[in-house]
């Protein structure tokens, strides 16, 4: 289906400041995914691009643990560049 979901540590390559991310395979075969490459092979196709930092799904893991699997849990994050505090 086209569909990467990558999961590591943003690194960032000292040589062309290009950033990275470290992982591994499923084997534990550790190995360097650069984004750009996927991207290139998307050019032109509508996508969307979710960044999140993995402390971030594990805070939401653990809200919804919290309210129960009947509860609604809304999280809203503010675009980049507001402010958290007054919205703007």
């Amino acid at each position: 289906m086209g569909v990467y979901l990558v999961e590591g540590v943003v690194e960032q390559d000292p040589m062309s400041d290009r950033f990275v991310l470290r992982t591994t395979t499923a084997e534990g075969v550790p190995f360097t995914f650069d984004p750009q490459a996927v991207l290139g092979q998307l050019k032109g196709q509508e996508i969307r691009l979710v960044i999140a930092p993995l402390a971030s799904v594990q805070q939401i893991e653990e809200i919804v643990r919290q309210q129960g699997e009947t509860s609604v849990v809304e999280v809203v994050d503010p675009p980049p560049g507001t402010d958290r505090k007054n919205g703007s």
